[in-house]
């Protein structure tokens, strides 16, 4: 009877083992799966946000019967070829469910699909980090994913303290917690840190229990809407020649919403105490909105700022950073925006102390307004409606100028002296000449702009002064159409400043290439290639702003290929990893594009043209060859 029994014992345990373990398996695959497809996802959520050149991508996976191993490199894109990109390796061990065996065995038997424990790794760039915290990860988590694919993770940094180029950093360490929906389609985030203290020779900034939430959503157009904050118990900023400045009690708020493509947000921030020198000013107050802003643009903007950053991270001291094509890029961007009348307000910064209340509104509505021809600035005033008040108290400018004067050194008594009598003869000539308002100790100011008359309070004063005053003091080449002056001119007789369409028949006639010349929805030239072998369906270059003008100095060279094609995003993923000359992307259409992007800012020799056309026509082959990899190649 008892050999029955165990016999029948054993045999269910047999069952359970093998049920478990087939459970598992499949659980590791389905894991594996959909970690891939999240990949891919968050990829095209950064490229969206305007951190495209950060990228996520699995380096290695070893699937197992009741865990995995996976490896991941998280990179910044360096924005020139012979620049490291900069890696972050994070290595994860993967306990499958719905009852992960670990947890098991600690008594845990709440299901879940999989429990992952998250660490970094050493690489060339981490490797000085590891030393500072005495060879034990900087970064640890563990990531909770349910059967539902929501995931929940708990994150833990570590303490530093490190002196490195003149700064001594000593940090607290954080605590971070990550709550992501299925599909990557909302994000819950907290984080946690103790202090912070950065000191210099020249600045030293401290921060005390600092925490911060977010809590947003993607909309269709991508934008990630909701609300984000930040609360920071004490702020302190002190530097050399100036007074200690000192925040109590912040807290920071930001809401965005989206509604038909348009964005309308308001920020608040609000501290406690703002101590200048040894003078508390009393509570500060702001209070800003805005709306109409169209989503894909600001989408564009953000891309094109990011691009800028990335480039500024690896141009040589020598290379212009911001050129003239990117000079048009954003005014064409502006034009966009200003279709729809977005408008800004500040309602209002104010500051509250026991002496009286000092504030600023500003109210501005803008109008639509087309770039000029040349491309560079606009052809009328955006600005459609402009209301700007301030008040401030007489005792407030004294204890802020009298502290600046006690942070050169002058004793507090003198320094009182001098703000006095300096404030003082600075109201009287600002009154004179209508700029404030004096009454008691109190002054006041107000500007308008109305039916393109601007009103210093109440006297009207005509436009055209601030417009010139604006354009007189902006960095030049960015409203007027001359080249920056750092940017020489080279030799006229072996290089092209402008492009023509001739140019490049030319170069593709030579290599007995097909093609016919049209022209697009802004009248720009386009040259249409047939693809013959390169793989892809459509081939054509565009030169971008031609078309209205005849100093254009950009083309696009783009590659069109089919639609849908399996994993495209990673194939598009990979190729932006690898390759700096020519970029991938998916549009609208789910078809996979290659575009290249020839400048002649600064001169560009015949050579130099040919030479980079032939290598499109290389790279378009390539990108096809990648498109077309098998799975698991």
């Amino acid at each position: 009877m008892k050999k029955t029994l165990l016999s029948s014992l054993g045999g269910v345990l047999l069952l359970i083992v093998v049920v478990y373990s087939i459970i598992t398996w499949w659980s590791g695959d389905h894991i594996e799966q959909d970690t891939r497809n999240g990949i891919e996802v968050l990829n095209e959520r950064l490229a969206d946000s305007g951190l495209g050149p950060f990228t996520i991508k699995e380096i290695d996976y070893k699937r197992g019967v009741f865990s995995s191993e996976a490896v991941y490199v998280v990179s910044l894109a360096s924005a020139t070829p012979d620049a490291q990109p900069i890696d972050l390796k994070i290595r994860s061990k993967i306990d499958h469910g719905p009852l992960p065996l670990r947890s098991l065995l600690n008594a845990q038997f709440a299901p879940h699909l999989a429990v992952i424990h998250s660490s970094l790794e050493p690489t060339p760039y981490t490797e000085k980090l590891f030393e500072y915290t005495k060879g034990r990860p900087f970064i640890e988590g563990q990531t909770l994913l349910d059967l539902n694919g929501d995931a929940h993770s708990d994150w833990t940094l570590l303490p530093l303290d490190v002196a490195q180029n003149g700064v001594h950093t000593v940090f607290s360490g954080a605590k971070i917690k990550v709550n992501v929906g299925a599909n990557l389609k909302t994000w819950q985030t907290e984080a946690e840190l103790a202090s912070l203290d950065l000191t210099g020779t020249a600045l030293t900034v401290s921060l005390r229990g600092v925490r911060s939430y977010n809590n947003s959503q993607d909309n269709p157009t991508g934008v990630s809407v909701g609300t984000r904050g930040v609360a920071i118990n004490d702020l302190q900023i002190k530097r050399a020649g100036l007074p200690n400045l000192k925040l109590t009690d912040l807290q920071s708020r930001f809401i965005l919403n989206e509604n038909e493509k348009l964005l309308d947000g308001v920020f608040s921030y609000d501290a406690g105490s703002l101590i200048i020198g040894t003078k508390d000013l009393g509570k500060l107050n702001l209070l800003a909105s805005f709306d109409h802003l169209d989503a894909e643009t600001v989408k564009s903007l953000a891309n094109f700022f990011g691009s800028i950053w990335l480039r500024s991270l690896s141009n040589a001291p020598d290379q212009e950073l911001i050129t003239s094509s990117d000079v048009k890029a954003f005014w064409q961007q502006m034009q966009v925006l200003l279709k729809d009348k977005p408008s800004f307000h500040l309602n209002p910064v104010s500051l509250k102390s026991s002496t009286g209340e000092s504030k600023l509104e500003l109210h501005l509505a803008m109008a639509p307004a087309e770039v000029k021809p040349s491309g560079v600035g606009l052809t009328s005033n955006p600005l459609g409606a402009f209301h700007a008040s301030l008040n401030v108290s007489r005792q407030l400018a004294l204890t802020i100028w009298s502290e600046i004067k006690r942070a050169d050194g002058m004793p507090e008594n003198k320094a009182q002296q001098a703000a006095e009598k300096e404030i003082n003869t600075a109201l009287f000539l600002a009154s004179i000449a209508k700029l404030v308002r004096v009454s008691g100790d109190s002054l006041s100011a107000s500007l308008t702009l109305d039916q393109n008359v601007f009103k210093l309070n109440g006297n009207s004063t005509s436009a055209s002064g601030f417009l010139a005053w604006l354009e007189a003091t902006t960095p030049q080449g960015w409203l007027s159409s001359n080249a920056p002056t750092a940017q020489e001119d080279p030799d006229d007789a072996i290089s092209k400043r402008n492009f023509d369409p001739q140019s490049l028949i030319e170069i593709l006639t030579s290599q007995g290439r097909k093609f016919e010349q049209r022209k697009d929805d802004q009248s720009d030239p386009v040259i249409q290639i047939a693809p013959e072998d390169t793989g892809a369906t459509r081939l054509e270059f565009v030169f971008v702003g031609c078309g209205s003008d005849p100093t254009c100095e950009d083309v696009v060279l783009r590659a069109i290929y089919e639609p849908k094609k399996p994993l495209a995003t990673k194939r598009v993923s990979d190729w932006n990893q690898d390759h700096s000359l020519a970029k991938a992307r998916i549009n609208t259409s789910q078809e996979p594009v290659l575009e290249m992007d020839i400048s002649t800012y600064g001169g560009l020799s015949k050579d130099s043209m040919q030479s980079m056309v032939s290598d499109f026509f290389g790279l378009v082959k390539d990108f096809n060859k990648a498109l077309n990899q098998k799975v698991g190649d």
